[in-house]
C-alpha cells in the first residue's frame, strides 16, 4: 500500500495541521528480517504470561488479560478486551536478536 495523503479531522485535526505522511508511517528499511518474523515473534512473546504482564504494566495498562498483537522497529501493540496500549523501545529494533534485548530493558513512554 502507497499513502499519498494525509487527512484528519475532528478536534484533533485542528492541532495537527502540519502532520504529513511521513509523521505518521514507520519506515521498515532495514528491518525486513525482523518483520519477515514478526508473527513468530509475537508468539513467543504471548506464551510468556509474566513478560506481557510486566510488558502491559510498563505500558501504563490496567491490570487486564493482555496479549501482544503487533511489533514494529519502534514498539509494540498490546490489547485486552476494550483496550489497547502501546510500548515504544528505548531504540531502533531491527532483529529478532535486537528485540529479545529490546524486551530486556526498560521502555519509552510517550
Amino acid at each position: 500500500m502507497t499513502v499519498e495523503a494525509l487527512n484528519l479531522s475532528g478536534a484533533p485535526a485542528r492541532n495537527a495541521a502540519q502532520i504529513s505522511v511521513d509523521d505518521v508511517l514507520t519506515d521498515l528499511r532495514g528491518a525486513e528480517e525482523f518483520m519477515a518474523a514478526e508473527f513468530d515473534e509475537i508468539e513467543k512473546i504471548n506464551t510468556q504470561p509474566d513478560l506481557v504482564a510486566r510488558l502491559a504494566e510498563e505500558a501504563g495498562a490496567k491490570q487486564e488479560k493482555w496479549r501482544v498483537t503487533g511489533i514494529d522497529p519502534q514498539g509494540l501493540d498490546l490489547t485486552s478486551p476494550g483496550s489497547a496500549a502501546w510500548l515504544w523501545f528505548s531504540a531502533r529494533v531491527e532483529t529478532p536478536l535486537a528485540l529479545a534485548d529490546a524486551l530486556a530493558r526498560p521502555f519509552h513512554r510517550h
